[in-house]
């Protein structure tokens, strides 16, 4: 019997896309970012002080009185607010990341490829989200930065600021929340410049 043999099939697998999947992240969580990272200072302040006065001059043996039970209270509110404003740094991460284009996501930070996923859970990881609060960073100002040299030559991305909060979220807590959002501030407006060229030129340009 006769027949045609044909070659083995090849299978390639598809070049990454160079467009993002969703628009970049809104600007209202900017705000409730910086809600955030106002409540738990406060909280220390003022919880922390009433706890202190609550305290003075109570004799020993005696339970504290409501001023400290107060001061308590106020602290674990603050608590609250630094809990709201991680997982708001989360979300923020997970919609740059999905903002940022596939053909993007290796970067000199992290070049086994990125994922909008992993850019936030990775903070969730034990001992390895001290690691992740710099990796993630430099990775985003990477990719940031490589897409700007495409529109806005001359842009630089925030990566002192993002190096002060990864800093400050290890030895000084209480103010790597308002680092994180000069750094979402920053890198917000580096996007919105470079949507606005791509909706002119009506793509991400030659080579992407």
């Amino acid at each position: 019997m006769g027949g045609t043999q044909g070659g083995p099939l090849v299978y390639r697998a598809a070049a990454p896309s160079n467009l993002p999947e969703a628009a970049r992240p809104n600007q209202s969580i900017l705000s409730f970012h910086l809600a955030s990272a106002i409540v738990p200072l406060v909280g220390l302040l003022v919880g922390g002080t009433m706890m202190g006065l609550g305290l003075v001059g109570i004799d020993p043996g005696d339970a504290p009185g409501g001023l400290f039970f107060g001061g308590v209270g106020i602290l674990c509110l603050g608590f609250l607010g630094w809990m709201v404003g991680a997982i708001l740094k989360m979300v923020w991460f997970y919609q740059i990341w999905s903002w940022i284009p596939p053909s993007h996501r290796a970067t000199k930070s992290w070049s086994g490829g990125m994922t909008p996923a992993f850019a936030a859970l990775g903070h969730l990881i034990p001992y390895f989200n001290i690691y992740w609060a710099f990796a993630a960073t430099f990775a985003t100002c990477d990719a940031l930065e490589a897409l700007s040299a495409q529109y806005t030559p001359g842009r630089v991305s925030p990566r002192n600021t993002g190096t002060a909060m990864a800093i400050c979220s290890i030895i000084m807590f209480p103010l790597a929340p308002f680092f994180m959002h000069a750094f979402m501030k920053d890198i917000g407006k580096m996007a919105e410049q470079i949507d606005g060229e791509r909706s002119r030129v009506g793509s991400l340009g030659p080579g992407f």
